[in-house]
């Protein structure tokens, strides 16, 4: 009968507890409870602007997080082909161009039909053949800024714009152009 009457003072005790209003401050931040993903996706949104090599410290500042969780993530990124490391000590890090790639051709591709891409095609190249010819070179690389400048009496920044745009041009027709041959391939296995 012992046991019976502390089991039965346990279960009073445990009841009288339990009518007590729990301490709000004890309770864990919701933030800290889902942390995980958003955590994830911090350091995503930060690799993927990393055009030239970044420290590990510098990754982990920029996404509000710890160095070693920084670490952590890159190694998982480099391991995916999200990022590439750069070097080891220090442990720097950039955004893997072929992965960048691979999204821009993947994003116009679902965005776009087949016959839209051609279309975009079509529209870019004409606009690169009106800088050769305005230019009188086939890429920019071809062109000094100030030389044309000078020649044709144009402010530099006027013709560094131009030239900019066909670098953007020139970029968005390799895009175009490989998003138009994958879309042509899933037509075809269909």
């Amino acid at each position: 009968m012992a046991c019976m009457t502390d089991m039965d003072s346990a279960r009073k005790a445990g009841s009288e507890q339990d009518e007590e209003e729990p301490n709000f401050d004890d309770w864990e931040e919701p933030s800290s409870i889902v942390s995980g993903d958003r955590t994830r996706d911090d350091f995503l949104d930060v690799a993927l602007q990393l055009r030239e090599p970044v420290t590990v410290s510098e990754i982990a500042d920029r996404a509000d997080r710890g160095e070693d969780s920084a670490r952590e993530y890159m190694r998982f990124f480099a391991e995916l082909g999200v990022v590439e490391r750069v070097t080891e000590r220090p442990e720097r890090y950039r955004a893997d161009r072929d992965y960048l790639r691979w999204r821009q051709v993947r994003r116009v591709k679902e965005e776009h039909e087949p016959e839209e891409i051609a279309r975009l095609l079509s529209d870019v190249t004409g606009r690169i053949e009106g800088h050769r010819d305005e230019f009188g070179a086939d890429s920019p690389e071809e062109v000094s800024v100030s030389e044309y400048a000078e020649e044709h009496d144009e402010d530099v920044e006027t013709v560094w714009r131009k030239l900019s745009d066909w670098r953007t041009d020139a970029e968005r027709r390799r895009i175009l152009d490989e998003a138009l041959k994958k879309a042509e391939e899933n037509v075809a296995v269909r």
